[in-house]
């Protein structure tokens, strides 16, 4: 994992000019978020576009982990709008499963209490 982290942390300096933001969460410190997004192997990513789980890599190798990564973003990069519909039509069964638990994490929010009603006196 470390050789991994140590790639990982350069990815968001190769994509400063690209619209990606990178986010890296310890498993020691947060298990319950790994469960709740199903994440069972380490090293792994999750790509996520417009807050839908586009893409989900885990492997074991350090050296494949990095080329996979890049591999996927430069794809990312590239595709074009038609191509991102198609995308999306085809894998819509995992993207909306992942998806689902990505806006498990965020607080539901409060409701708010009903106005009382106020009578004419």
């Amino acid at each position: 994992c470390k050789r991994v982290s140590l790639k990982y942390k350069k990815m968001p300096r190769f994509y400063a000019k690209a619209p990606i933001e990178f986010y890296e969460i310890e498993k020691t410190v947060h298990p319950d978020l790994f469960e709740r997004l199903g994440v069972t192997t380490f090293p792994y990513l999750q790509i996520y576009r417009n807050q839908q789980c586009v893409a989900s890599h885990g492997t074991e190798s350090a050296t494949r982990f990095e080329s996979i990564v890049h591999d996927t973003i430069q794809n990312f990069l590239q595709m074009s709008p038609g191509h991102w519909e198609s995308f999306l039509t085809a894998f819509a069964g995992p993207i909306d499963a992942s998806t689902a638990r990505f806006q498990s994490l965020r607080p539901k929010p409060e409701q708010d209490e009903p106005l009382a009603s106020m009578s004419d006196q």
